[in-house]
């Protein structure tokens, strides 16, 4: 964790942290309810900086890239910019809201030409990445940079993987017995519809890669779960990333995240994050 980074995520008001602290609150019974059961909880450590520190000493400031183009993108350009320690904050490719943002540059680089984007942090002296897509840190955008020795926040390929492949993360859960409902893999389709009709419904249906957040279908019955199959395997709606799917149990409950930034200076919680989904929806979780 890079100290521009603590910097623009440390300074948190009074109203921030009444906010987290009713997020502390409302997440105790779920915590209680979890240790009642004596479930096993994980942490994963998904975000990292490499080479050199991003802050070289006290007062200098950081040129910042952040490379994404949604609201998450937004938000973080616009958090960074706060910062004091934050110098040019540049955006790929950014959007029609980034590029408004006062005090942020979108550029052209490609995320997927990793040597181009070397190029332009170097050319630009920019002392931190910040990655917000899975795709281009699946790809390995995080280990280009840091073998270029540029501090960049985000997972390396390796441990991007437990975004990557619903299957590898299914059973990196199942091997350390980390409560996950339970699931199977499949790459015939034949074979994940008999699957599904042995289950029953609801049950869920994901594509194992990356499939821009609408890899999911929550089938409440099993006609839907079946043609989600065709369309995954067969159809190839979803391209390569449904080659390969699970087919899991439909879990009923509250979802909640918990953020912590860990540093060489030790380990700071930043609240909880909590979705919430009609009833009626159908995918996307």
């Amino acid at each position: 964790m890079s100290a521009a980074v603590c910097q623009a995520t440390t300074a948190i008001g009074g109203q921030s942290a009444a906010r987290i602290g009713r997020s502390r609150r409302a997440v105790a019974p779920l915590r209680a309810q979890a240790r009642a059961n004596k479930q096993r909880r994980v942490l994963v450590v998904y975000a990292l900086t490499g080479g050199r520190a991003a802050v070289a000493a006290s007062g200098d400031k950081v040129n910042v890239l952040v490379i994404g183009s949604g609201g998450r993108e937004h938000s973080l350009c616009w958090r960074l910019k706060q910062s004091p320690t934050c110098g040019e904050l540049y955006c790929t490719p950014g959007n029609a809201g980034i590029i408004v943002e006062d005090g942020v540059q979108v550029v052209d680089v490609k995320d997927s030409d990793h040597a181009a984007v070397v190029k332009f942090c170097k050319d630009n002296n920019v002392g931190l990445v910040v990655v917000g897509p899975e795709a281009p840190l699946v790809d390995g955008i995080a280990d280009a940079l840091i073998a270029a020795d540029i501090p960049c926040f985000g997972p390396t390929k390796d441990a991007a993987r437990l975004e990557g492949s619903k299957g590898f993360l299914k059973d990196l859960l199942r091997k350390y017995n980390i409560p996950t409902a339970k699931y199977e893999r499949f790459t015939d389709p034949e074979a994940a519809k008999a699957y599904i009709q042995k289950e029953g419904a609801p049950i869920v249906v994901k594509t194992d890669g990356l499939a821009a957040g609408k890899g999911v279908i929550v089938a409440m019955d099993v006609q839907t779960a079946v043609d989600a199959v065709d369309d995954m395997m067969v159809n190839s709606a979803f391209g390569s990333a449904g080659a390969e799917i699970v087919v899991e149990d439909f879990l009923d409950g509250d979802s909640a995240v918990e953020l912590v930034f860990h540093t060489n200076q030790g380990d700071a919680c930043k609240g909880f994050a909590f979705q919430y989904r009609l009833e009626t929806s159908n995918s996307n979780f």
